[in-house]
């Protein structure tokens, strides 16, 4: 799914939606109980090029195909 401009329009509605959790704001300070937290940090490259297809590969849910017991 290649990355597109989101219309203005639509941009506008969801600045002004409300959120539908009670967290929000809080992985400022101290994670929320209740969620598993996970941290990882990985160099995948360099480049604009690199980051366009790992942000294509997030908007697509790729990862989430490729994430164990999911094959």
């Amino acid at each position: 799914m290649p990355l597109t401009a989101m219309a203005a329009a639509t941009a506008a509605r969801l600045r002004g939606a409300e959120l539908t959790y009670g967290e929000v704001g809080r992985t400022t300070g101290p994670l929320p109980a209740g969620y598993h937290h996970v941290r990882r940090v990985a160099v995948i490259g360099v480049g604009a090029a690199v980051f366009a297809e790992a942000a294509d590969s997030l908007l697509g849910l790729r990862h989430a195909a490729r994430a164990p017991g999911k094959r």
